[in-house]
């Protein structure tokens, strides 16, 4: 595993906007959000961007901070994305 990397799966626990079922929660069945992530989870109308990959969200905070609504940028830092350190090396989640 990546320098930290333990640390850092902890500490996406402690965000108030992480989501993370259990396996039995949607194996053989949708979840609860499927299709209801704007009504029941961001409580908006905005388009859902999802950015996977090894970096630091800066594309998604990018797009947020040049949205007309500031509930974007908001949410992307009550995420976590704009708030962790500069990474130096590897792979990061």
């Amino acid at each position: 595993m990546g320098k930290d990397k333990l640390r850092r799966f902890r500490e996406n626990l402690t965000f108030e906007c992480f989501v993370q079922p259990e396996f039995d929660e949607v194996f053989h069945r949708d979840h609860p959000l499927k299709g209801n992530w704007n009504r029941d989870f961001f409580r908006n109308d905005n388009p859902i961007v999802l950015e996977l990959g090894c970096g630091k969200g800066e594309y998604t905070v990018g797009l947020a901070r040049s949205a007309t609504t500031s509930a974007s940028t908001s949410r992307a830092h009550a995420c976590g994305a704009a708030r962790r350190p500069p990474r130096t090396a590897g792979c990061t989640t």
